[in-house]
């Protein structure tokens, strides 16, 4: 009985030595740090990208990150880079590239967070949900590419999302979206992407947005869509057979191979239509009905 109460006596000093909390002041992480070997850690206080570069150099182990009661504050250094080419990182904003790669699986964003930097959590294979907080309304170029999330639903105060950004997501399969501009290979070979729903604040779907989503069969939008323009190459190799173009009634222009190498069965234009780009529908071997 004694050898039993040791035992496990030592598996809970085991595990709570590996979750930590620490009520941090910016920059401030790495002299509160004692043990690098946590798998799991959780912030109050403030933070800036001084503090994420530490978690990212130093925390290797770290799988379970909780930022939920933290501020970011701006950091800014104007006589060297502190990671890349990066001098200066806002506040409310998750750190460009600090983060890229690393090995944790799981994240909760601060409440206040305003935006995604630049690569934020790029390459973050590991990484299978992301909760965006309602307060976020930027997502930047590469944000989330090449991250493990399986799904991803915008919050309606999401206004802009930057190129790539969910780019090579080799387990996304369905996504909300619904901000003005899609922007260009936004979804850029995402290939398990299935089900897309467009919500009515898209106008414009950008160049390669959805190229070489090869899975990517079921695309909801509803009658009151406002979707103006697919530009080139949004669709090229993507399954499309669900997409129902005769919907699209605001659509005006179809970019050059936007559907070249789809899957789409049937393309019946709305008359709002004035533009058709070169090899739109290049090689669809599945058309079978166009009305243009």
């Amino acid at each position: 009985m004694r050898t039993l109460f040791i035992s496990l006596l030592v598996v809970l000093m085991g595990m709570s030595a590996h979750a930590t909390v620490i009520d941090n002041t910016a920059g401030s992480l790495e002299s509160l740090t004692t043990d690098h070997s946590i798998t799991s850690l959780t912030v109050t206080g403030s933070m800036d990208a001084r503090d994420f570069k530490f978690i990212a150099d130093s925390l290797v182990d770290l799988n379970e990150l909780d930022l939920s009661q933290v501020q970011i504050v701006g950091y800014a250094n104007a006589n060297k880079p502190l990671v890349g080419t990066f001098f200066t990182f806002p506040a409310d904003e998750l750190p460009a590239t600090v983060l890229m790669g690393s090995e944790i699986s799981s994240i909760v964003l601060p409440q206040g967070l305003k935006s995604l930097g630049h690569a934020s959590l790029a390459g973050c294979a590991n990484l299978k949900q992301v909760e965006l907080p309602e307060s976020l309304t930027t997502i930047g170029s590469y944000a989330l590419s090449g991250s493990g999330i399986e799904s991803i639903t915008l919050p309606q105060s999401v206004t802009s999302i930057g190129e790539s950004a969910f780019a090579r997501c080799a387990a996304l399969q369905s996504a909300t979206i619904d901000v003005n501009v899609i922007p260009d290979y936004a979804f850029f070979g995402t290939a398990a992407l299935s089900q897309l729903t467009l919500g009515s604040n898209v106008t414009t779907i950008g160049r390669g947005a959805f190229n070489g989503c090869t899975a990517l069969n079921e695309i909801t939008v509803g009658e009151d869509n406002n979707i103006q323009v697919i530009d080139a190459e949004a669709f090229i190799g993507a399954s499309a057979q669900g997409f129902d173009l005769n919907k699209l009634a605001n659509l005006e222009s179809i970019g050059a191979w936007a559907f070249a190498g789809a899957g789409l069965q049937v393309a019946n234009l709305p008359q709002s239509v004035g533009t058709i780009g070169q090899g739109a529908f290049y090689y669809t071997p599945s058309l079978t009905t166009a009305t243009l």
